[in-house]
């Protein structure tokens, strides 16, 4: 498995209105990404394995409380007109297990590990989202 990086322990240098965005989260204490899910048919080994390329894409959001983190499907509807139906497939208090996970090639990619082990691949919708999405999910565990 490719490594993907450290867990966010320490200090990362952000653009000042992505400091911003993440103090006004931080305050209003809450936050929601829409980024995209790499849904893998096995479970890679260990919280910094790389998610196989090649995999399943799927629409996403994470949003995140000061208490908890939820990550939402957005499975889009038969009808095209519709908005897309959400579907929560992992919702989790945070916990001293709860890491971020930078992926050292891809500045959008990233994983989210749970108190379970339980490993979500993401992609950003760029880099400087996934550098905001990293320490604002760190600063509310």
């Amino acid at each position: 498995a490719e490594y993907m990086g450290e867990a966010t322990v320490g200090p990362l240098a952000v653009a000042a209105r992505t400091r911003d965005r993440i103090a006004a989260s931080h305050t209003a204490g809450e936050v929601s990404w829409t980024v995209k899910w790499r849904v893998i048919g096995a479970a890679a080994a260990g919280p910094v394995a790389a998610a196989p390329p090649g995999d399943d894409l799927r629409n996403a959001k994470i949003e995140a409380t000061k208490k908890q983190v939820k990550l939402i499907e957005l499975v889009p509807n038969k009808s095209a007109a519709k908005p897309p139906s959400e579907k929560v497939r992992e919702k989790a208090p945070f916990s001293p297990q709860f890491a971020v996970y930078l992926d050292r090639d891809d500045e959008t990619a990233f994983t989210v590990v749970f108190k379970d082990g339980q490993q979500f691949y993401f992609h950003a919708a760029n880099g400087e989202q996934r550098d905001e999405i990293a320490p604002t999910l760190r600063l509310f565990k």
